[in-house]
Parts: C-alpha cells; sequence; structure tokens
C-alpha cells in the first residue's frame, strides 16, 4: 500500500477490515481464498 502512494490511514481501514475478515472466516471454517457467494453474504449480514 505504502509503495503505491496510499495514506497511511487508508491502509489501517483495510488492515482492520482484512483482520475482520480473517476472523470471521476463522470462526465460521470458511476458507479465506475460496469463499462461496452464501458465505461471503453470511459476512455481510
Amino acid at each position: 500500500m505504502r509503495g503505491a502512494g496510499r495514506a497511511f490511514n487508508t491502509e489501517k481501514t483495510y488492515a482492520a477490515r482484512i483482520a475482520l475478515y480473517l476472523s470471521h472466516c476463522t470462526e465460521h471454517g470458511v476458507d479465506w481464498s475460496s469463499p462461496s457467494l452464501p458465505q461471503l453474504m453470511a459476512m455481510m449480514r
């Protein structure tokens, strides 16, 4: 992100969202690299 010229706050926001996604995957037994559409929709709820 820094190499692409993104602001620090953008990097911080993305990191928090990625952490949320990975935590959700761990808690629900979802393969983070290949979730199904229903699995992604469940996370968004």
